[in-house]
């Protein structure tokens, strides 16, 4: 189960910082819109995709380092 969380993660972190790149090169050449939503609006989407990444590999550092009691 941990392998399928790690391979999520990755994939969230890659597809996060596609949009983050995507949204800010055609915010800096000029365009604005984006298939028809804001440049600002899709780079705050991978950010908040990236965010999410690292939540869920935070969870996989409390999961592998945490001892039972008992």
């Amino acid at each position: 189960m941990g392998k399928i969380f790690v391979t999520l993660a990755n994939l969230l972190a890659v597809s996060g910082l596609l949009l983050c790149g995507i949204s800010g090169a055609f915010r800096l050449s000029g365009f604005y819109q984006l298939a028809g939503y804001e440049s600002m609006t899709i780079f705050s989407v991978g950010t908040g995709i990236m965010v999410a990444s690292i939540l869920i590999k935070q969870e996989l550092i409390l999961w592998t380092t945490h001892k039972p009691t008992g």
